[in-house]
């Protein structure tokens, strides 16, 4: 079974602006793809037959020989910031856009695409968002799907966060907390701790 991967989340809306936040819900299982080629390019590209990728999902690559710079340090102890997010070109075929392997060794053999496990979202329903100024205090902002601030895609294992101007009328540019929960027909889960982090960006003006 695969389990889904509760973590503490940060996301940022700013005043006076529409915000589109998208939130990639991952399991705790990592799956392996092997890679038969690697391009020396920016950005990268690395070819995986049948990946199965989702586009903008965040990747690692391990056990790659030649080209060892693309590599995480543990093929068994992947740390967070050695996931990069990649777009599927096709269904043997990724870019990595932040990086360029142009200047790197050149891909010998082996190695595989890791990542974890998309979470099937398929039996939620619904979502709801609390916002507060605190762990237990009183909500100053509520999300859900029933208002549209809320957008579940199940296809892309994805929740939408959707913001107009208006939502945030009243909000003071501060770091608040927030919880996500999903509903089912037999229950409710939550998909984030309590401590997450909503920050509240100043407006932007431009002076004519």
């Amino acid at each position: 079974m695969n389990y889904y991967k509760l973590q503490k989340l940060s996301v940022c809306a700013r005043l006076g602006a529409s915000t589109r936040i998208v939130l990639r819900l991952e399991t705790t299982n990592i799956r392996f793809t092997p890679i038969t080629n690697i391009t020396k390019s920016a950005p990268m590209r690395v070819t995986a037959p049948s990946h199965g990728l989702l586009d903008q999902w965040k990747v690692a690559i391990v056990d790659v020989i030649g080209m060892r710079q693309v590599n995480a340090v543990e093929s068994n102890a992947i740390r967070d910031k050695e996931f990069h997010l990649v777009a599927v070109i096709d269904d043997n075929t990724v870019d990595f856009p932040a990086i360029s392997s142009s200047s790197f060794s050149t891909y010998a053999s082996g190695g595989s695409l890791a990542y974890y496990i998309p979470f099937d979202m398929s039996a939620y329903t619904s979502a709801r968002a609390d916002v507060k100024r605190s762990v237990g205090g009183p909500v100053v902002l509520a999300l859900s799907t029933e208002t549209g601030t809320l957008e579940i895609d199940a296809g892309s294992s994805s929740l939408y966060i959707n913001l107009d101007p208006s939502d945030l009328d009243g909000m003071e540019c501060r770091s608040y907390v927030f919880d996500i929960e999903l509903a089912r027909p037999d229950g409710i889960d939550a998909i984030c701790s309590a401590d997450s982090e909503f920050c509240v960006l100043p407006e932007v003006t431009t002076s004519l």
